[in-house]
């Protein structure tokens, strides 16, 4: 019975986080948990999984299932940050095309 109520408090936060970052970006929940690929929401996911897991009360594969995503790209996401930064790209590609709108 506590570890349900551990997963649901854990749950909730995550959808925190996901609408934080969701909103902060200018993208939606919906699109973030889509299977679209197009730019720059891959970004923006990887940016979810750093931010998920620097909390450090989060498994890999609670933070995937977050994103509709299996724990493995999570992975994936979290050993990206080593030889790319994201979040600057994401900040252009949103500068550039919010000035095109």
């Amino acid at each position: 019975m506590l570890n349900i109520a551990l997963d649901q408090k854990n749950i909730k936060a995550l959808n925190r986080l996901l609408v934080s970052v969701a909103e902060e970006f200018g993208v939606s929940v919906i699109a973030l948990r889509s299977p679209r690929i197009e730019l720059p929401l891959p970004a923006i996911r990887a940016e979810f999984c750093r931010r998920a897991y620097a909390m450090e009360c989060f498994s890999l594969p609670q933070i995937g299932r977050a994103i509709n995503r299996d724990h493995s790209t999570v992975l994936y996401a979290l050993g990206r940050k080593k030889t790319a930064k994201p979040s600057a790209k994401i900040e252009r590609y949103l500068r550039e095309h919010s000035k095109a709108v």
